[in-house]
């Protein structure tokens, strides 16, 4: 997608006292785009939304939306609306009277606030619950209203801080949805906060995964899931998670390496960028439903065979994961499609192929595949 740039953050950075919780992130969000902070609780995600907003002041750094610096400006002037974890509404007030409440402080015009309620209602069906009081509401139309009431008030851009996570499972799919057909309907810039990945794959045209501060990496959905930069990106994105196995490389020469996992098994591998003559610890990432299981019968024909234990076996219906204890410290992951006929305490073969590994250095960096 081709944006012109709406939000700039150049440099951004929090402190609190001595402590710094924002360390210089740098990010562009185009115009119609939806943008998704993910990270870890801590990581600093809903700070840097704050500072977006206004809500938090910026130490350093500088923030321009449409061109034009808005640091120094308060929440009301940046052109910008913010929906809550929380709701926030009041609770005297009708579904109505909450919608429109921004615009009556501005002096807006009634006939104007009554329209654009009105379209905004249309947009999240919520006409029929214009009357009522939030307290008679369920916790997905208190949510409705409270973007409701951020439409009306035609921001440039959308600010999103967990917003669905007071919902139960269910009512957190429908809404997820609900954003996603508003963010097309609008065409509007959004940026949304989350811990929940499944919500930062399914709605973002862009990921930020943010780690103590810094932005790890910044990419599509399917970028971040199949070309990892770190192994801290590797482990957030992907549900279950990867797995990830210790493993030492070595290189004698220029053509090929020699990976050798705590098992003894050693494989040649496919050239990987670190210098001949060396010798580095390494680690292995493999998705749970990249590893095979043989049926009963059958051999693993793959690079890898790692024998272990099941520990723990957990049926979804739909898939199962089995939890394989292969020596030390390694619980491996295994996902298979459908109803898997294994029992805890199985002692079990595994097959990993190399061409499905992501290999990481010491510092959790990428390593290349020449």
């Amino acid at each position: 997608m081709s944006h012109s740039n709406q939000v700039e953050l150049l440099g951004i950075r929090k402190k609190y006292g001595t402590s710094e919780v924002i360390r210089g992130v740098d990010l562009n969000v185009g115009r119609g785009e939806f943008v998704v902070f993910v990270g870890p609780s801590g990581c600093g995600k809903s700070t840097l939304l704050r500072m977006i907003a206004g809500l938090e002041e910026i130490s350093d750094g500088d923030l321009r939306i449409e061109g034009r610096s808005v640091k120094n400006l308060p929440p009301a002037k940046r052109g910008i609306s913010m929906v809550f974890q929380s709701y926030a509404l009041y609770p005297h007030l009708s579904v109505e009277d909450n919608m429109g409440f921004g615009l009556k402080q501005a002096k807006t015009d009634k006939a104007v606030i009554k329209n654009k309620v009105a379209e905004a209602a249309r947009m999240l069906q919520l006409e029929e619950l214009l009357t009522r009081r939030p307290r008679q509401l369920s916790g997905g139309q208190r949510q409705r209203v409270a973007i409701g009431r951020a439409i009306v008030r035609d921001p440039t851009v959308f600010l999103f801080d967990e917003p669905l996570s007071n919902l139960d499972a269910a009512l957190r799919v429908q809404m997820r949805l609900e954003i996603a057909r508003l963010h097309k309907e609008m065409n509007a810039t959004m940026i949304y906060v989350t811990h929940d990945q499944t919500e930062a794959m399914t709605l973002a045209d862009r990921i930020v995964v943010l780690n103590q501060g810094r932005i790890e990496q910044v990419g599509t959905p399917l970028e971040l899931y199949t070309a990892p930069l770190t192994k801290f990106v590797a482990g957030f994105i992907g549900s279950p998670r990867m797995n990830f196995l210790p493993a030492l490389i070595t290189r004698s020469d220029d053509a090929t390496a020699i990976v050798e996992l705590p098992n003894g098994t050693r494989l040649k591998a496919p050239r990987l960028s670190i210098p001949r003559d060396t010798e580095q610890r390494i680690i292995l990432g493999v998705r749970p439903h990249e590893i095979t299981l043989p049926d009963r019968s059958e051999s693993i024909a793959t690079d890898i065979t790692l024998g272990g234990r099941i520990e723990v076996i957990e049926n979804l219906g739909n898939s199962t994961l089995l939890h394989i204890r292969t020596g030390g410290d390694t619980l491996l992951t295994v996902e298979r499609s459908g109803i898997a006929l294994h029992r805890a305490d199985e002692i079990i073969n595994v097959g990993i192929d190399l061409a499905h590994c992501h290999c990481f250095d010491g510092n959790g960096k990428r390593l290349t595949l020449l």
